[in-house]
């Protein structure tokens, strides 16, 4: 698993290349929770990601509720068709797109 992130003034585009797995949660969950203390809009690219269970789908929930509870805005662009498939059968994608 690969996190690739750069923040500008406004923006942190963070790109996940690799597993979303119970392997990798925790250190999921600390590179992507530690900027979100910074006032920015986080978009998440998961078109890399080639594997996601649970934990992934859960880290991806909290990230939302996180961002939502400090007012910053979350949104995920370039999903691949694995994730597109899990989204949809989760509806993860109807909950990360609507405002809370």
């Amino acid at each position: 698993m690969n996190i690739r992130m750069e923040c500008t003034e406004r923006q942190c585009l963070i790109d996940i290349e690799g597993k979303m797995t119970e392997d990798c949660a925790e250190q999921l969950r600390r590179a992507l929770f530690s900027p979100l203390s910074a006032d920015h809009a986080f978009v998440i690219d998961l078109t890399k990601v080639d594997d996601i269970d649970v934990s992934g789908v859960r880290l991806l929930v909290m990230l939302k509720l996180e961002s939502y509870l400090r007012g910053n805005r979350l949104e995920l662009i370039s999903h691949n068709s694995k994730l597109d498939e899990i989204m949809s059968l989760s509806e993860l994608q109807a909950f990360l797109e609507k405002s809370l």
